[in-house]
């Protein structure tokens, strides 16, 4: 009470000292110090998405671009930011203040998922995202090494016993692990032989996956029991890659050889042409030349159906070097196995006889045989039967291409049917065949068709 009697009984001194509280205030107030970077934490959030062997700009247009259209359309959002690299694009979205970090979140969440319709189809692992800055520093490095183990299973157990656990403590935002080596089995292609059999890296991509596709087999039901069926041929190892088929072709049977200038180890050798006198000459492509007429004269006598040197790759292939180094594929067809193996054995020993008189050297090695495929009796004497009722000459004579019908008579019995083209010409653009020549093979087809069904009953008998 003494006080506040004080303060009314002496007015005036109760003013001064409530004066004397506020002037002393505003001075305090402005020497109170001030943080130059306040901790203040913006909800932000960062995306991730990955396409193994993009470039950056595919990764900007096809992936950045779908992915910040569709977050463009949540509210309060103050800035997005993406960088794409090889392989990977990430995107920054920071929010306002006010705005919860756990509904930013689950709004990115839902424009990621309708994104994802308008993403590329070759990517098997969807975006992600985690509310975390990455901006902030990292605090603890954790090193890795092992003298003894590959670098790959080293990578897992950083990602599956180390990052896992660690990001189940309290507090932790974000675990990331640098330099790691993923298991995988890498295919390199010859693109100069892979395009010489039109084969493309799609089909050899499409080959590998399917080769070790583990896609659920099936079940088979049973009246006591329902067996589950599991694919065994599981491929652990890059060697067992090696026995893939990528695709047949028409090809009978395939040598590639190697024409190299003899010498004391290491790659052949080319000369100047201007400096090197022609009984001096070890040129590789003269005794090509010499094989490619050994293999003609072989076709000539007819030792087989056809043979053909149908590719040529010289190096240095220029115009004043002697070429140091030849490939050439020679390919042999027939209907018999014996006849191809007996064919190409005559090619070997007339090549280490040329290889022997030009002090060349000449390495052989076999790429491909297959196995010929002969056409069902049946259905060649029904299409022979049928030209004869309709009045149409023919002729029978073994195809030297391949044909679907290789594969097809593994299943059921085959034959073909040939209508002629003018002057011959076949698989080449100048192929022409007429109209009358196409309908007298569709006569032919159709007829076939229906003797053959009326010889189905016995047919199905026989088999």
């Amino acid at each position: 009470m003494q006080i506040s009697e004080t303060c009314i009984r002496r007015p005036v001194m109760t003013t001064l000292i409530t004066a004397s509280l506020i002037v002393f205030g505003v001075f305090a107030y402005r020497l109170l110090a001030v943080a130059a970077l306040p901790a203040v934490d913006f909800p932000t959030i960062q995306i991730t998405a990955t396409l193994p062997g993009a470039s950056p700009e595919t990764m900007a247009a096809s992936v950045a671009g779908p992915i910040e259209r569709q977050l463009s359309t949540i509210a309060g959002i103050t800035s997005m930011t993406s960088t794409s690299a090889l392989g990977t694009t990430s995107i920054i979205i920071q929010f306002e203040l006010t705005r919860e970090i756990d509904g930013a979140a689950l709004d990115v969440q839902t424009a990621l998922t309708v994104a994802q319709r308008r993403l590329p189809i070759e990517m098997t692992t969807p975006p992600s995202f985690r509310k975390v800055n990455p901006g902030d520093f990292p605090i603890l490095y954790i090193s890795l090494v092992s003298p003894t183990l590959p670098l790959s299973t080293v990578d897992d157990y950083g990602e599956i016993t180390l990052a896992q656990q660690i990001s189940q403590l309290p507090g932790v935002a974000q675990v990331l692990v640098y330099g790691a080596q993923k298991f995988a089995v890498r295919v390199q292609v010859d693109p100069v032989a892979a395009a010489s059999r039109g084969v493309s890296l799609d089909d050899v991509r499409n080959v590998v996956t399917k080769a070790n596709s583990n896609t659920p087999v099936g079940t088979i039901a049973g009246v006591r029991q329902n067996t589950t069926i599991t694919a065994s041929a599981a491929m652990n190892h890059a060697a067992d890659y090696r026995d893939v088929v990528v695709a047949y072709r028409a090809v009978k049977a395939r040598s590639g050889a190697r024409f190299g200038r003899a010498g004391g180890g290491g790659s052949p050798t080319s000369s100047h042409s201007g400096t090197t006198a022609m009984e001096l000459r070890k040129d590789a492509l003269v005794g090509a030349a010499e094989l490619v007429l050994c293999v003609q004269r072989v076709a000539l006598e007819k030792r087989c159906h056809v043979a053909t040197v149908g590719q040529l790759i010289v190096n240095p292939n220029a115009t004043n070097i002697i070429p140091g180094e030849v490939d050439c594929t020679i390919e042999v067809r027939d209907l018999e196995r014996e006849k191809i193996l007996a064919t190409l054995k005559h090619i070997r020993e007339c090549g280490q006889e040329i290889a022997f008189r030009s002090n060349i050297k000449i390495e052989f090695s076999d790429r491909k045989l297959i196995e010929s495929v002969p056409c069902s009796p049946l259905v060649r004497e029904a299409i022979a039967r049928s030209c004869v009722d309709l009045g149409f000459k023919f002729q029978t004579l073994p195809s030297g291409a391949g044909h679907d019908a290789q594969m097809m008579a593994k299943l059921a019995p085959t034959g073909m049917i040939f209508v002629p083209s003018t002057g011959g010409i076949s698989h080449s653009p100048r192929e022409f065949t007429s109209s009358e020549d196409c309908a007298r093979g569709a006569q032919v087809l159709l007829e076939t068709i229906l003797r053959l069904d009326d010889t189905l009953p016995g047919l199905a008998g026989s088999e």
